[in-house]
């Protein structure tokens, strides 16, 4: 399937989108996925939850009190889980992704977050600071499954700050590693409001980071999707090995550095 193949199945992304897209580094595709979808994809993962401890997920703590330890990150779920592999690779994802960069894109991680109520915030950070795609960056598709908006522990990005290239530092303390340092201040930064079945597509040098779930009983789910363009990479960190096309098949990328797999979100 070659990017103009992938293109024409997606009209939805005008050429103003895709000129906003460059210039800020983000664009949302509203209502990509129907409720029916965003529901199956959160029993889903539940059920896979339940079956802990399963294939590269951090493991289940179900008498902490941290929520993000009895709800753990659910990491590269695509390479041992039929349905995770299908909507890594959806149609729509790649088509409207293919049409914002002008590439073809393959696929390099999935990964489930379960943000419960009372789970902590993500710093801001760069994702290609753990991808390590070269020479060109890679992508997010940050599909929301819950509504997500500041009560829940929403998305923040500091539009434009891609053009800039990474700035996160090499090495910093175990805590804040990858994180921007000092943090940006929030007040600059731009609220990414969404609703479930909407798709958050953004640059890997785009600073992002979300704010604690305050809420006391809304979850705020999402499944996070890493790809790069087949045209501008070469490779990619060793972690996030094999990565794939469309139809499943293993491209042929270097393997770069051995990075630990990117924050959840």
């Amino acid at each position: 399937m070659t990017t103009a193949t992938l293109s024409a199945k997606t009209a939805q992304v005008s050429a103003d989108q895709r000129r906003a897209f460059l210039s800020d580094g983000f664009h949302v595709q509203r209502n990509l996925f129907p409720a029916a979808e965003t529901d199956a994809m959160r029993e889903h993962y539940h059920a896979l939850h339940r079956r802990a401890p399963i294939y590269e997920t951090y493991a289940t703590e179900p008498d902490s009190a941290d929520p993000l330890k009895v709800h753990p990150r659910m990491m590269q779920p695509h390479r041992w889980d039929r349905r995770s592999r299908a909507w890594l690779l959806d149609a729509r994802v790649l088509a409207t992704l293919a049409a914002l960069i002008d590439d073809e894109p393959l696929a390099a991680q999935s990964m489930f977050y379960f943000k419960p109520p009372g789970a902590a915030g993500q710093e801001f950070h760069q994702d290609n600071f753990y991808l390590m795609a070269h020479p060109g960056t890679c992508y997010a598709a940050w599909i929301a499954v819950d509504d997500a908006d500041a009560g829940n522990g929403g998305l923040f990005v500091q539009p434009g700050t891609h053009h800039a290239g990474l700035c996160s530092p090499a090495r910093g303390d175990a805590k804040s590693w990858g994180s921007i340092i000092p943090q940006p201040d929030i007040a600059i930064c731009r609220e990414v409001d969404m609703k479930a079945g909407d798709v958050l597509f953004f640059h890997g040098n785009l600073i992002h980071g979300s704010l604690a779930n305050i809420s006391a009983s809304r979850w705020r789910r999402s499944l996070i999707c890493h790809f790069v363009g087949r045209a501008n990479t070469r490779e990619i960190a060793a972690y996030y090995h094999p990565i794939i096309d469309h139809a499943g098949r293993i491209c042929d990328l270097e393997a770069g550095l051995a990075m630990p797999p990117g924050p959840g979100m």
